[in-house]
């Protein structure tokens, strides 16, 4: 059973979802403006926007150029062969999708190397519709071996990268603190209610809910956690200091430093270790409070 043509809807439905997010993001902003409800600030709101403007260039132009070896992946060496179009092989990507992106999440809040990357997007303060879009350059560069399976698999190209695309805008807008809990859809789906507790640093909080779609895998792997107090937005022990765009490079500047004064054994922690571990090799180096 077809879906739709996706040469001629793809991009269509892309742009409806695009339309969607820019609408709640405004209704948030009036919400902010108009009733008093401290959501936005402007040194916030410009520095999230900024760093999604870069990260978003430099993810649009890697996934240019992965397309060729993707395809080359999957008329080589594909395992099976999906039509574009049907139903069946779009849902059993976009599940299997989900999955991946459950662990690829959870490996960057365990192992360094990936934490650096994606604290960029732990490090506001602030919880609304732009911080959904503060993501760092890295993560395409990180998270690109994890696609690669799929194209192996026998999955499209265009259906991939679809599905991506959905799954990434709809992570993208439950990015608020608005929205109350969604009922029996709490039980089913990430809701805005579950991602604030993944994006809290209050203890109970801590290492939960890494789903992007569905919340199936953390109900397996035991990671779920309902939102029952007020989140603490932000990294627990640390505090952004850096001015503008610059969140997204002072990460990865702070590693770099403490990897050219650490010994072997600190730089392997700084790779392979937790991010706890790294971060006290990095505060040593890095004269951080």
């Amino acid at each position: 059973m077809e879906i739709f043509n996706f040469r001629h809807g793809a991009a269509a439905f892309e742009f409806v979802l695009i339309s969607i997010y820019l609408l709640f993001l405004f209704a948030e902003w009036m919400i902010h403006r108009h009733r008093k409800r401290k959501l936005f600030t402007r040194a916030g709101f410009l520095r999230n926007l900024t760093i999604g403007i870069i990260a978003f260039t430099i993810n649009y132009l890697f996934t240019l150029a992965s397309i060729p070896f993707m395809q080359l992946l999957k008329d080589n060496f594909g395992l099976f062969e999906f039509n574009s179009s049907d139903f069946f092989p779009a849902l059993v990507l976009f599940v299997l999708l989900d999955f991946i992106e459950y662990v690829f999440h959870r490996l960057c809040h365990r192992i360094n190397l990936f934490w650096v990357a994606h604290v960029v997007h732990h490090q506001s303060e602030e919880y609304n519709l732009t911080v959904g879009l503060r993501t760092s350059f890295l993560i395409p560069l990180l998270n690109a071996a994890f696609y690669m399976v799929f194209p192996l698999l026998g999955f499209s190209v265009e259906m991939l990268l679809l599905m991506i695309f959905i799954q990434g805008m709809y992570q993208l807008v439950i990015h608020s603190e608005i929205p109350g809990k969604w009922g029996i859809l709490e039980k089913v789906l990430i809701t805005p209610s579950l991602h604030r507790v993944h994006h809290g640093r209050n203890l109970i909080y801590l290492d939960k809910n890494y789903g992007k779609v569905l919340l199936i895998w953390d109900q397996l792997f035991g990671t779920y956690c309902p939102e029952t107090e007020k989140p603490d937005f932000g990294v627990l022990n640390y505090r952004d200091t850096a001015r503008g765009w610059l969140s997204i490079w002072n990460p990865v500047k702070q590693t770099l430093t403490a990897w050219r004064r650490g010994n072997k054994q600190e730089r392997i922690k700084l790779i392979t270790g937790t991010p706890d571990d790294a971060y006290r090799i990095i505060r040593k180096f890095n004269d951080l409070k």
